[in-house]
């Protein structure tokens, strides 16, 4: 169905009259629509028989599934789901309405000044916190996917890019490598457009030239060599910002001094001024760190175990266990990961249902059920792995 002035939508929940377009890109339609006096934003795909409806109407449909979760607890900075209309093989997104401009908006070549920036840094990062912990990888993070609210400050939107588990944009008219190398040349990692690599240092990395362009008014792909290390800081560009400020920019985006894998590590460098670091072998899972020791197993959550665990050898749950909210991939006992005597660390798939699978050389490899594989550092894992849908759910080895 085609939006217009007028059309009624009937939601699942309400029903939302259309009362004007306020914007149209290639992929969608942006509405506001009324529910009861209040005014709602309504997002549909924008249908043009072009051959790439169905893309579109997947895109929305992904986004519709990611924040739908995301808002069952709420997070400030997050916009809300409201809504969803489906009506035959296309649905339309009902969310808040927020007040404001974009971040790319409101700056517009006037960088903010550093105490406002800080102020919006740590919200952003609050958002970004909250999404990687329940297993969410957002992929596009930029200045034009974050609206200022007067009262909220920075609430971030568009997950039409974003992943969960299997959910994520797919075609069956592109491959699963094609479709995980999303995200905007500029503000996007390198490795996410040139390899596909999805895990939360993604998100950061974008985090990273956001707040390039709060502090500078400029894109930070302006300032960028063919190998993506930055040819001027931001305190080069704007001699009012402190070094500290400047460095955590830097530690975000430039190839020779990246640091920071999770949210909690930039939060820790801006209140503190210091990295998070174990300065041990650890695994990053769900935006969490995880030292390692001799042993460690990742599994499903479970209260007790059963015949089936007991058969693996393992009599308690899992060190790491993981919340399923849906269907479950995941298998009680799925992999492990121990230290040699030598000290190097190695992993094995546990005969699980839907397999592990280690990304090398380009793409991801399944692993043997049952043989063990050497880790190397920055080596990303999946939890679960399909040819079809790619990785479940991912974490990376560091050896420090």
């Amino acid at each position: 169905m085609t939006l217009s002035v007028d059309t009624v939508i009937r939601g699942k929940h309400d029903d939302y009259t259309v009362t004007k377009k306020i914007a149209e890109g290639g992929m969608a339609e942006i509405w506001i629509g009324i529910s009861n006096g209040k005014e709602v934003v309504i997002k549909s795909p924008k249908i043009v028989g072009d051959g790439n409806d169905d893309l579109r109407i997947e895109k929305l449909d992904v986004e519709a599934k990611i924040l739908k979760y995301l808002s069952q607890e709420g997070h400030p900075h997050i916009v809300k789901y409201i809504d969803e209309s489906a009506h035959g093989s296309s649905l339309d997104l009902v969310m808040e309405k927020i007040a404001g401009p974009t971040l790319k908006e409101q700056i517009i070549k006037n960088p903010l000044d550093e105490r406002m920036a800080l102020n919006y840094l740590s919200k952003i990062l609050s958002a970004i916190d909250y999404v990687h912990k329940k297993h969410v990888i957002h992929r596009d993070m930029k200045p034009s996917n974050i609206i200022i609210d007067p009262q909220r400050g920075p609430v971030l939107l568009d997950f039409g890019a974003a992943k969960s588990g299997y959910v994520q944009m797919m075609s069956s008219q592109q491959s699963m490598t094609d479709m995980t190398r999303i995200g905007t040349l500029g503000w996007t990692c390198p490795e996410q457009i040139s390899e596909g690599k999805v895990d939360a240092s993604c998100d950061i990395y974008g985090v990273g030239t956001t707040m390039f362009y709060m502090l500078t008014g400029k894109e930070p792909k302006m300032f960028m060599d063919a190998s993506g290390r930055l040819t001027k800081s931001p305190r080069e560009l704007n001699s009012s910002i402190s070094f500290t400020t400047s460095e955590l920019v830097q530690k975000a985006i430039d190839p020779r001094h990246r640091t920071f894998a999770t949210a909690d590590g930039m939060i820790s460098f801006l209140q503190q001024g210091t990295t998070t670091s174990f300065g041990r072998p650890h695994i990053i899972l769900g935006g969490v760190m995880y030292e390692l020791d001799n042993e460690l197993d990742i599994g499903r959550k479970h209260d007790s175990c059963d015949a089936y665990c007991h058969s693996l050898g393992f009599r308690n749950p899992p060190k790491i266990s993981l919340l399923e909210t849906g269907p479950s991939f995941i298998s009680k006992h799925h992999l492990l990961i121990w230290k040699d005597r030598q000290g190097y660390y190695w992993i094995q798939d546990l005969k699980s249902r839907n397999g592990t699978a280690i990304y090398k050389n380009g793409s991801y490899r399944i692993l043997t059920p049952g043989q063990k594989e050497l880790l190397l550092d920055n080596s990303s894992i999946a939890i679960c792995y399909d040819a079809v849908k790619g990785p479940y759910m991912t974490f990376t080895f560091h050896e420090r």
